[in-house]
């Protein structure tokens, strides 16, 4: 659970007594007689401070909790929406997101009880209509709630504005955008017959029914001898409830995969059928949720009549239908303040076009500081007009480069912007170079470029030319430290890059949750694949939010139960 800040002295005082707790009981173990009994005394004497302070701690926390009454203004251009709604407040945790309060909207307005007043962007808020069965998602989801940046000006989280939009419809020929290049190329230890190199060579995908089926074939390679393969497996698709602003659809497995291999080969891969699948649904299923959230994002605007959706909103789906081979959402346009009805387009007389698209070098690698970035430069056909222009770019294979920034800005009256992609080494590499494309859009214009992508293994040691910060970590089971790249102090306002080292080789799938304390973006949740040392991560980019402290906390948290906070000293604000 969250804390006011008010409250974080009594949260140590109680994480360091519950350490000496856990250390007293280790020693009980090894003692007996009459040293026994004494370290059992000063156990209870612990548990008893560990009491006093949490009852402080309840107090604390009631004394920071406020009320947040909040008005809901509904704009309903579809004519298709009930008048019952509910609202749910949201804890964000590094664990994710749960459910602390629900309350009915009445007379157009709702209230929360006892909200954390300075730990506010620990939650999140949904809206939800209860009139129509069909109506299976969120009418509003809001992410981190707002900081008051002027007072004077009221807080803005007192008012939601939502807009229900017209219908959209998603073909099933948009999956086919999404398929990654071919041949997929998978290399997987495998025991006594060394590695086996699968080569995916025909992907399909199906709409059929709400769900999505997917089907790979190809051949698998381990000592000489080469079998064919079959891989399957069916997802359905579902409105997000997440506060994460650019996932609006989620690929959930409906069953487990199946995976067909005969011969020899299929008897050794049975045994890490999972983690194939995984990497299988990682390069081919992920791409296809990350391609209709962008689809219908872009459609929506463009709906509007905008290149983009205005600044500050958040698009959330409140429902989705689906006959065979397509795919009818109705999506919701919601903010807080009146950040929509304030909202002026800029003149939409002349739609600004790409020209070029250029990224340099055209090889890169994925380790050595010197070779793993290239520069990108995105050229338009005139200059920027009023308000300037933002081109999202991306990358096919994510999990090789990372594209900074995702979302370029290009001001008014310029003609080109810059964005650099840097090669990510991964434990688990391909043993030939990797094809990428960089990819910029524009409304419905996309140009492409081509990157081919080294296979370096990753920089080791603390405090190498490539990890300006490294950190032991202790207190979860099988972590073993903590790299930072982005240089100290930490930058206010930018992407923050890491790496957390595990003890040794996991030998089942894993999942790590990395977080900022206190939280000023949704917590990133890594799965870490079986056979892995070690994984790759990023925070923000994070809002520069003058008078907070100058440090803040990063947290690692394993599989949801056990957790550490670092702290890390941050640039004066």
């Amino acid at each position: 659970m969250l804390h006011p800040s008010e409250c974080q002295d009594i949260v140590d005082k109680i994480a360091t007594l519950r350490a000496e707790e856990q250390d007293k009981l280790d020693l009980i173990q090894t003692l007996s007689g009459v040293e026994k009994w004494k370290a059992m005394e000063d156990l209870g004497t612990l548990r008893a401070q560990i009491a006093e302070q949490e009852v402080l701690l309840a107090e604390c926390d009631k004394q920071h909790a406020e009320d947040l009454t909040t008005q809901i203004i509904v704009i309903d251009l579809s004519c298709t929406s009930g008048t019952q709604r509910i609202a749910r407040i949201w804890q964000l945790t590094a664990a994710g997101q749960a459910v602390k309060q629900t309350a009915t909207v009445q007379d157009g307005s709702v209230t929360f009880a006892g909200i954390l007043g300075t730990a506010r962007q620990s939650f999140g808020i949904t809206i939800e209509e209860v009139d129509r069965p069909a109506v299976n998602g969120p009418d509003f989801r809001s992410g981190p709630l707002p900081t008051m940046v002027d007072p004077e000006a009221g807080d803005p989280a007192r008012r939601i504005e939502i807009v229900i939009l017209d219908p959209i419809v998603v073909t099933g020929d948009a999956l086919s955008q999404a398929a990654p290049p071919l041949p997929i190329q998978l290399s997987f230890p495998a025991g006594p017959v060394g590695t086996i190199e699968i080569a995916v060579n025909a992907l399909q995908f199906v709409i059929n029914k709400g769900d999505v089926s997917l089907s790979a074939s190809g051949t698998a390679r381990a000592g000489g001898t080469t079998s064919p393969f079959t891989f399957a497996n069916r997802f359905h698709i579902v409105p997000s409830f997440s506060m994460a602003p650019s996932v609006l659809l989620e690929i959930l497995s409906g069953v487990p995969p199946t995976l067909t291999i005969p011969g020899l080969i299929g008897t050794v891969v049975s045994t890490i059928a999972p983690l194939v699948s995984s990497s299988l649904l990682t390069q081919a299923v992920q791409p296809v949720a990350a391609l209709l959230n962008k689809l219908i994002a872009t459609q929506v605007a463009r709906s509007l009549g905008l290149p983009s959706l205005p600044s500050g909103s958040v698009l959330a789906i409140r429902e989705l239908t689906a006959d065979d081979e397509t795919l009818t959402i109705t999506p919701v346009l919601g903010a807080f303040g009146t950040v929509l009805s304030d909202f002026q387009p800029s003149d939409l007389g002349v739609a600004s076009t790409l020209a070029a698209l250029q990224v340099q070098p055209a090889s890169i690698g994925t380790s050595d500081p010197a070779n793993r970035v290239a520069n990108g430069l995105v050229i338009l056909g005139a200059p920027a007009p009023a308000g300037g222009v933002t081109v999202l770019l991306s990358s096919n294979r994510p999990d090789v480069t990372s594209v900074t920034p995702a979302s370029l800005s290009i001001p008014e009256s310029e003609t080109r912007g810059t964005f650099t992609v840097t090669g990510i080494a991964q434990p688990v590499m391909p043993t030939t170079d990797v094809d990428v494309t960089v990819s910029a859009s524009l409304g419905d214009q996309t140009l492409t470029a081509p990157l081919s992508v080294r296979p370096e293994p990753p920089t080791t040691g603390a405090g190498g030319a490539d990890t300006p910060f490294s950190v032991p970590v202790t207190g979860v089971p099988g972590v073993a430290r903590l790299d930072l790249f982005t240089p100290l102090p930490l930058p206010r306002g930018v992407t923050i890059r890491g790496r957390v080292k595990l003890d040794g080789l996991t030998f089942t799938p894993t999942v790590l949750t990395i977080d900022l304390e206190p939280p000023s973006a949704p917590p990133v949740i890594v799965d870490v694949p079986a056979g892995s040392s070690e994984v790759y991560f990023q925070l923000g980019p994070f809002p520069i939010i003058p008078g907070t402290a100058p440090f803040t906390r990063i947290s690692v948290t394993k599989d949801s139960t056990t957790s550490v906070r670092i702290e890390i000293p941050l640039e004066p604000a």
